[in-house]
This record gives structure tokens, C-alpha cells and sequence, in this order.
């Protein structure tokens, strides 16, 4: 045989085994997936605390990646923790990790031994309060071919949910294909499937992808990518007194099954190298059924068994075009629908009655959306001091649903329309204005919903000043107005039905000191003003109902020597609240939070750092003390 044919055969063998693996492979992900996690290639270990009000919080991460000519060791592992304090303190506990050993065996044979674990108690919780989740796994990896390779393992898992433990064994089986060259395309490829035996329970995961990508000229090319993925699930509940006494069990099983698959091709087109067009298209579909393992003829269940089917089809188009030096335009089209069908499992022991209801409920939990998105945006260089920006879009949802005692029909409208216009008077000092305008239509359709048919409107005007000079100076100045509008279609027909209005202004600054290269300054500081009222649209008239006057300021004094960056400074946030009687304004309630803020922080080499935050918090509401709280928070990365 050819070598080029040898090469192919192998190619569609590996293949046709991964849509075979991913089609049987449907696969039941146990409690949590657990194949091996992507692997972050940075070597860094990292800790962090915080303590927020009564809310305790620890995070931790640990990323490794180490090759040698006898061993390779991959490590990722996260934990969290948290203690919430109050009249009952609540702990939650989270890991998840993986651990992977590989030793050279033989020519193109690995040894690979890895385990995944994963940890989740939270005391709030009841029943999945306490899950846990241990496998360790031990087989072989063979490279097949130039860029592909499987791997088969085979080990035991141990699991746990709240008081039900379950023993077992476990495989693993996975097929990789990365950059072959067949004929005239490049394909990437794989297969993955893993499945616990756990007596009762045999979770399981799998997915098979290929995709295929041709280079039709120097111009055009075209990729094509199709994945099927499929995963059980199967939960212990609390079983009702007609389970426990048909078959003298004390938890019941909820099985969740869920099978998919997806389509999706693209096409490029570059004829210069100013002008680019690409067009996908996508298709996919995926059935979800759920059901308990046990049941009593003649009985409604708690959770009925239920099918859904979701089917999706979308297009898209996209160009971007260089119309001259310094002026871009790039628009987009797109249009998706999705489709989402409810069914119930016929009962034949159900009375005709009981089984109408059961399918009744499942079919008002149809409907079909359909959105259709237009958009183009332009960059001009007006000058060699100015640049023009315009962004606009269109936006239509069709919402509807088959069933006449659904009344959730809506049509919804989105349109936008952004302006800004940006000028630098020197290499130092940059202006921009920016105009911003939006507006959403809702309209139900049913009569029953039709009182909720809106207008929102919403208009805001905003400024920035920045001057910067080079790494010792900067200080950005902003400003906004914002205008909110939410006008009833109904508003002089129906009495009960009131449009709103939200004003808003606001104004923040930002300033960086380098004053010498051991000390500086760094300050944030900010005054939003709103009110909320009732509106009249057609007379624009408003009646103020209530306003809020909040402001910040947070200056820091910074000093930098070696290593160490040390910061000492005061934290104030006031805000004040005000309600309108008779059209006059009135004080209604004043809160404070404030005190002094300190941080050191430790830069070492190869991006090592610690750093601590303290941040001593005084409350108070109308001048009173409520209480000082002290917060604090450590974070430590270290490269490994």
C-alpha cells in the first residue's frame, strides 16, 4: 500500500472511532466532569483572603507544567472557602483538582496515571450539601502518527452524596488528532469518553469533534467543524411514601440525560487586503430527558418525566472594509432561531385525566425565538488631531409560544446609536464627547399582557479630559448626563399604568503622582446625583418621587523603595437620600462609611508578588455610629 493511503486509512479508522465512541458515548457526566482540566502552562501558585463584612473568603490556585526526558507532571488545582458569620455561621468548602504523571514507556508509548478529584460542602445545602468526588485513573498513551495520539486508562472511583456512597470502578478512553494533512485539508480531530461503574449510578461523559479547514485559493477558504457530546447524570433525592413502600428504598434516583450536536461551517474571503467577508452558518440540536428511577403506577410523581428538544438555526455575515487611509467600516448581519420543545413520558397507569395535566403543563413550556441582528460601525481620521467614531444597531426578537394559555407572546425592538468624536490638542492633553442613543420597544401580544407594552428611551451625554505625561503624571477627568425613559404604551388610556423617568449626572476623577521616584499620590474621587419620578411623555412632564447625592473619594499616599510599594490613606463614601412631598424636596436618611486605608505590597522577581489590604470601615446612618469593621485581604502568586 501507498504510505500517503497507509496515512489516510489510519486517518479515517481514528476517525470513524471517535464518532462511534461519541455517538454510544452519550455520555452522563457524574456530579462533575471528570476528565483531566486544561492545564494553564504558567507555573504559578497563588493564595488570597479577604475578609468583607462578616463574610470570611480564602482562594487558593496552584498551576504546574514540568517535562523532563523521563517524566512529565501537570498539576491544576483551585480551592475556595468560605465562613459566613452571623446568628448560625455557614461554611462552604470547594476543590477541584487535577494530577497527571506520564513516563516514557517505549518508543511512541507514554504510561500515564492521573487522578481528578473534586470536593463541595456547603452546610445550606441539603440534599447535594456534601458531594465528593475521587478518581484516579492508570494506563498508556500511544502516538499513532505525526500529530495523533490516544490514550486508554482504567481505575476506581470513589463518590459520595450526602449520606450515599458509592464504590466503583472507572475507564477512560481518548483519541486526539491535531493538524493532519488529508488530501487537500487539515483536520483536527478527537474523541473522549469516560464512564463510572457505581452500582446504581454509571455517570458518564463523552464527545466526539472533527474539524476540517481547505484553502481554496490565496483568497478563500472554508472550515467545517461537527461535534456530538452527550452526558447522564443521575442524583439521589428524597424518596416519597409511595416509593418506600413499593420498593423499600429511602432515597429515589433523578436521572438527567442529555444528547447534542452541532454543525458549523465558515467562509472566508479576503480578495485584498482592505477589504474581508465571512459568512457561518450553524446548526445544532440537543434532547434533554429527566425522569425518576423509581415510580408508583397509578401516581403523579414530584418531578414528572419530561423530555426537552432544543433545535437552533443561525447565519451570520461580516465585512470589513478599509474605504480609504484612516476611514474603516465593519457591518455584520445575523439571524438565529431556536426552537424549544416539552413533552412528558406517556404513564399507562395514569387516569386520562392525570396524564392531560401532565402534558398540558409540559406544552405551555413551548416556544420558538427568533432574533435577527443588523449592525455597522465606522472609524474616520478626521485629522491628524481629531478621529470620529459611529456605532449603530438594530435589533428584532420574535418570542412566541404555540400554547394559547401562555401569554408570554412578545415582539421586542432594540436600537442604538453611539457618536463620539476624540481630540488631541497636544502629545499631552486628549478631549473626547460622546453621544449615546438607545431605545427598546416591548410589545406583548396578548391582551392579558398588553398593560406591560413599554418604551424605554435612554440618552446620555459624556465627556473625558485626560492629560498624561509619560509615567509621572496623568489625571482623566469625566462627566455624564444620562436621561432614562420608560413610557407605557398605554399610559393615558389606563389609569393604574404610570410611566418612570431616571435622571442622572455624574462627575469623577482620577489622578496619578509620580512627585519623586520613592513617593507619589494616587486619589479617585466622584459625585453622582439621581432622581427617579413619574412621567407624562406626551407633555414631558415629570413629578420627582425620590433623589440620591452620593459621593467617594479615596486619596492615597504611596512611597516605592526596592521591592516594597507601601500605600496609606482614608476611604469616604456619603450617601444621602431625599423624598418629595408636595414637589418639595426632603432629607430622608444619610449613611457614611469611612476610614483609613493602608496596603504593602512585595514585588519579587519573575512576577512574584504579595500584597495585603486593610481597610478600617466606620458605618454610619444619620450621623449615628452603627459599627467598625475592620476588613482585610492578602493575595500571594508565586512562579513555580
Amino acid at each position: 500500500m501507498h504510505p500517503g493511503a497507509l496515512r489516510r486509512s489510519i486517518v479515517l479508522h481514528l476517525v470513524l472511532a471517535a464518532a462511534i465512541s461519541g455517538g454510544r458515548l452519550c455520555a452522563q457526566d457524574a456530579t462533575l466532569p471528570m476528565g483531566l482540566m486544561p492545564i494553564d502552562l504558567s507555573r504559578t501558585t497563588s493564595l488570597n483572603f479577604e475578609r468583607l463584612l462578616n463574610t470570611l473568603s480564602w482562594t487558593g490556585a496552584l498551576r504546574f507544567d514540568r517535562q523532563t526526558d523521563a517524566w512529565s507532571v501537570k498539576l491544576d488545582q483551585h480551592y475556595r472557602a468560605r465562613l459566613i458569620r452571623g446568628l448560625q455561621e455557614s461554611h462552604q468548602n470547594e476543590y477541584a483538582g487535577t494530577v497527571q504523571v506520564a513516563v516514557p514507556l517505549a518508543q511512541r508509548w507514554n504510561g500515564v496515571v492521573s487522578n481528578a478529584s473534586m470536593i463541595n460542602l456547603d452546610e445550606r445545602a441539603r440534599e447535594l450539601g456534601t458531594t465528593i468526588q475521587h478518581r484516579l485513573l492508570a494506563g498508556a498513551e500511544v502516538r499513532v502518527a505525526e500529530g495523533v495520539a490516544g490514550m486508554a486508562q482504567g481505575g476506581f472511583e470513589m463518590n459520595e452524596q450526602g449520606a450515599a456512597r458509592d464504590r466503583g470502578g472507572a475507564y477512560r478512553l481518548r483519541m486526539e488528532g491535531k493538524n493532519v494533512e488529508w488530501d487537500e485539508f487539515v483536520m483536527n480531530f478527537g474523541g473522549e469518553w469516560t464512564e463510572s461503574l457505581l452500582g446504581l449510578r454509571r455517570p458518564h461523559t463523552g464527545d466526539a469533534r472533527i474539524a476540517l479547514w481547505r484553502k481554496f485559493s490565496e483568497t478563500a477558504s472554508d472550515s467545517l467543524t461537527v461535534d456530538i457530546s452527550s452526558q447522564k447524570r443521575s442524583f439521589y433525592i428524597a424518596a416519597d411514601d409511595g416509593v418506600r413502600s413499593a420498593y423499600g428504598v429511602t432515597q429515589n434516583l433523578l436521572d438527567r440525560s442529555a444528547l447534542g450536536w452541532q454543525i458549523q461551517n465558515r467562509l472566508q474571503y479576503r480578495p485584498e487586503s482592505d477589504f474581508a467577508l465571512s459568512v457561518d452558518a450553524m446548526v445544532a440540536n440537543r434532547s434533554i430527558d429527566r425522569g425518576n428511577r423509581y415510580r408508583v403506577s397509578g401516581t403523579l410523581p414530584a418531578i414528572a418525566d419530561a423530555r426537552v428538544q432544543e433545535l437552533q438555526l443561525s447565519a451570520a455575515a461580516q465585512v470589513d472594509w478599509m474605504v480609504a487611509e484612516g476611514w474603516r467600516i465593519n457591518s455584520a448581519f445575523s439571524h438565529h432561531v431556536r426552537e424549544e420543545r416539552h413533552s412528558t413520558s406517556p404513564e399507562p397507569d395514569l387516569s386520562p385525566s392525570q396524564l392531560l395535566q401532565q402534558q398540558a403543563l409540559a406544552r405551555r413550556l413551548e416556544n420558538i425565538a427568533g432574533r435577527t441582528s443588523a449592525w455597522i460601525g465606522t472609524d474616520v481620521d478626521v485629522s491628524d488631531a481629531d478621529r470620529l467614531q459611529l456605532r449603530s444597531s438594530a435589533t428584532i426578537l420574535r418570542y412566541d409560544t404555540p400554547d394559547t394559555l401562555n401569554v408570554d407572546d412578545r415582539d421586542e425592538l432594540y436600537l442604538t446609536v453611539g457618536l463620539e468624536w476624540g481630540h488631541r490638542f497636544s502629545p499631552l492633553l486628549l478631549a473626547s464627547l460622546a453621544l449615546d442613543l438607545s431605545g427598546t420597544h416591548l410589545v406583548y401580544l396578548s391582551r392579558l399582557q398588553s398593560a406591560n407594552n413599554t418604551w424605554n428611551r435612554v440618552i446620555r451625554l459624556g465627556g473625558r479630559v485626560e492629560y498624561r505625561q509619560q509615567a509621572k503624571f496623568a489625571n482623566v477627568l469625566r462627566a455624564e448626563v444620562i436621561g432614562n425613559y420608560t413610557v407605557s404604551d398605554y399610559e393615558e388610556q389606563v389609569a393604574a399604568v404610570r410611566s418612570f423617568s431616571f435622571r442622572q449626572a455624574a462627575w469623577s476623577d482620577s489622578l496619578v503622582w509620580r512627585i519623586t521616584p520613592v513617593f507619589g499620590i494616587v486619589s479617585t474621587a466622584g459625585l453622582r446625583l439621581t432622581e427617579r419620578g413619574m412621567l407624562r411623555w406626551r407633555e414631558f412632564a415629570e413629578r420627582p418621587e425620590d433623589a440620591t447625592v452620593e459621593f467617594h473619594f479615596d486619596p492615597r499616599l504611596t512611597v516605592r523603595t526596592g521591592a516594597f510599594h507601601f500605600e496609606l490613606g482614608y476611604r469616604l463614601f456619603s450617601q444621602d437620600r431625599y423624598a418629595y412631598t408636595g414637589g418639595v424636596r426632603t432629607f430622608r436618611q444619610g449613611y457614611t462609611s469611612s476610614g483609613p486605608v493602608a496596603s504593602v505590597e512585595w514585588m519579587g522577581t519573575s512576577e512574584r508578588r504579595v500584597r495585603i489590604d486593610g481597610w478600617q470601615e466606620r458605618q454610619r446612618l444619620d450621623a449615628v455610629p452603627l459599627a467598625t469593621i475592620p476588613n482585610v485581604s492578602v493575595a500571594v502568586r508565586l512562579p513555580l
